[in-house]
C-alpha cells in the first residue's frame, strides 16, 4: 500500500473496522518518519504516556509533540 502526502489516507484494509484509537509509530525507535497525531491520538498518548514501559517509546511520543509544536 502507498501513503499518499494527504491529509487523510483511507486504509481499506481497516476501512469500517474497529482499530484502536491510537498507533505509535516508530515503537522501540525501529524506523523513522514524522507523523502528525490528531487530538484523539494526542488525548490517549497523554492519558497513557506514564504508564508505557519503554522509554524509547515515551521519548518517541514526547519528541513527536515538540515536533508538533514547532
Amino acid at each position: 500500500m502507498k501513503v499518499e502526502g494527504q491529509e487523510l489516507t483511507v486504509v481499506e484494509v481497516v476501512a469500517g473496522k474497529k482499530v484502536p484509537a491510537a498507533v505509535l509509530l516508530n515503537s522501540d525507535d525501529w524506523g523513522f518518519g514524522h507523523f502528525t497525531m490528531d487530538d484523539n491520538a494526542m488525548k490517549v498518548f497523554e492519558e497513557k504516556l506514564g504508564k508505557m514501559q519503554s522509554k524509547i517509546d515515551r521519548a518517541v511520543v514526547i519528541g513527536q509533540l515538540i515536533t508538533m509544536m514547532r
